[in-house]
């Protein structure tokens, strides 16, 4: 089988572009796997990937004025006038933000013709223009990174199958969508089969790992440290990423006397070893449509404390197994627990002994075994007339029900 992931960009660091890097590579060992990404941001992705999957380019932002990749009449005026307007592609406020008239005209080119047999979207705008453009023939999958409570895709009932990464998002698309659903499937993801060192817990280092936005709330993560290390001076944070955030948090580090003992390493292609040299893991985001640096940090052995978010913490962290959950938003109990793990090596080692076994669920074998059990069951219907009717009808019902949120209909 053929199967092309489409993304919005492939070169940035992200958890949607490490899933899909991920995931592409894992099924490339039995099919024909490729990545397009609709803009190049940068000179080489962010995440490696084996020569076996090819990644492409529609649209070129690297080097000023936004322009096709592939040979072009258009004049750099002309490129310029029509990235300066929005898609005309059904998308929520902030992909129409991302996407441009340029972008519509390079997609409009790729989707009728492209070659494959199953294209999996990553985004509600690339979902919107996969159903109305690609050829019936073609097989089409959502995989759904959002957070659960999000508007529900006005283009899902066009699909083949809609994918979610946790339970919560699978169970309120089947609500809110009803007979108009398509086959709705829970897959994870998964971590990159690799060496991974672990820890030995004989450290004094908490890391937190990700972007440096509001939603992630490493302003929380500092307050947090600040407390517990008032009790273990000897401890650092360690925080890997960047972001907008990055001198805001800065300047709060040093308001709260830890300026010293919170570090700021910026992004890093090389996590493992460094979650290798943690004692603990910390997690504050807002909300977590899954949470890879969770995996990240258990397959290393090193026991996470997160804010108990929605949603993927809690489908992965084993309270009190191979970490903690504490209520969302809650500095003061997030500090507590961090203090309690730092004053008590013997708990921390207990929390560390299971974290093995927790990453194991999220193996890339037993993902991959999803994923195929999946594409089994859509390439068995492929064919049948009825497919296209069940869409017909679930659309129709879709319409019917209005039902689409605030999101425009494709």
């Amino acid at each position: 089988m053929k199967i092309t992931f489409l993304l919005t960009w492939a070169d940035v660091m992200g958890g949607t572009e490490q899933a899909v890097f991920t995931q592409a590579a894992q099924l490339a060992a039995a099919h024909d796997v490729e990545i397009v990404s609709v803009f190049k941001t940068a000179e080489s992705p962010f995440f490696t990937i084996g020569p076996q999957v090819e990644v492409r380019y529609l649209v070129d932002r690297s080097r000023g004025v936004e322009r096709p990749v592939s040979p072009t009449g258009l004049s750099v005026a002309e490129c310029a006038a029509l990235a300066g307007l929005p898609t005309e592609f059904s998308a929520p406020a902030w992909e129409r933000n991302i996407f441009t008239r340029l972008s519509d005209m390079e997609l409009g080119l790729l989707l009728p013709s492209i070659d494959c047999d199953l294209l999996v979207t990553t985004t509600p705008a690339l979902t919107s223009a996969a159903v109305r453009l690609t050829r019936p023939e073609v097989l089409t999958v959502h995989h759904e990174h959002r957070m659960a409570g999000v508007p529900p895709l006005p283009s899902a009932p066009l699909l083949d199958a809609l994918v979610t990464v946790n339970e919560r998002s699978r169970a309120q698309f089947k609500e809110a969508l009803g007979d108009a659903a398509p086959l709705l499937a829970t897959i994870p993801n998964s971590l990159p089969v690799a060496h991974r060192p672990r820890s030995t817990l004989t450290g004094k280092t908490v890391v937190i790992a990700g972007r440096l936005v509001a939603e992630k709330r490493v302003d929380h993560a500092i307050r947090a440290f600040a407390k517990a290390s008032s009790e273990h001076p000897e401890w650092v944070l360690s925080v890997f990423g960047d972001g907008p955030e990055r001198s805001a948090l800065q300047a709060l580090a040093r308001e709260l006397g830890v300026s010293g003992s919170v570090r700021f390493h910026g992004s890093s292609p090389h996590m493992a070893q460094e979650w290798a040299k943690a004692d603990l893991a910390l997690l504050t985001s807002r909300a977590e449509s899954f949470g890879l640096v969770i995996l990240e940090a258990l397959a290393a052995g090193v026991p996470v404390v997160s804010y108990d978010c929605p949603n993927g913490p809690s489908e992965i962290i084993r309270h009190g197994v191979d970490g903690w959950l504490v209520p969302n938003g809650d500095v003061d109990a997030i500090a507590a627990v961090l203090a309690g793990l730092m004053g008590d090596r013997g708990a921390l080692h207990a929390l560390g002994t299971h974290t093995i076994t927790g990453a194991e669920q999220f193996s890339a074998e037993r993902v991959t075994e999803r994923w195929e059990a999946l594409f089994a069951e859509l390439e068995a219907q492929r064919g049948d007339f009825a497919r296209r009717r069940h869409r017909a009808e679930r659309m129709a019902c879709r319409s019917a029900l209005d039902t689409s949120g605030s999101e425009a209909r494709p």
